[in-house]
């Protein structure tokens, strides 16, 4: 039995605006710019910087900057990933299906 979602967020434009609000109100200041110098034509890559009390997160996205702050603040200065945690995110990527266009099933990964 499917539980009942009441809510449901997903990284897109309006996703942005407030992921800056929430990182401007815990006290980090916050900057932007993009690099052309990327090593391939054409390429640009955007750049999201907060800085805080001697520390600097940085990522791609407004919301991704947000996800490493979040981690932070949780488990601290020892954030790197535990043989736990590589362990769970393997069995999440064992669990993954693939739909096709139209929401069928083609494909389930699992363990050999």
């Amino acid at each position: 039995m499917m539980s009942k979602i009441d809510l449901t967020i997903r990284i897109a434009g309006n996703t942005t605006a407030p992921a800056l609000s929430v990182i401007k109100g815990k006290g980090y200041e916050i900057e932007f710019y993009v690099s052309t110098d990327t090593g391939y034509a054409r390429d640009c890559v955007s750049c999201y910087n907060a800085r805080k009390d001697g520390r600097l997160f940085s990522a791609t996205t407004a919301v991704e900057l947000l996800g490493l702050i979040a981690m932070w603040e949780v488990r601290g200065d020892n954030w790197r990933g535990t043989k736990d945690d590589f362990k769970l995110s393997s069995e999440i990527d064992d669990s993954c299906v693939i739909y096709g266009p139209d929401g069928t099933i083609i494909e389930k990964f699992e363990k050999e």
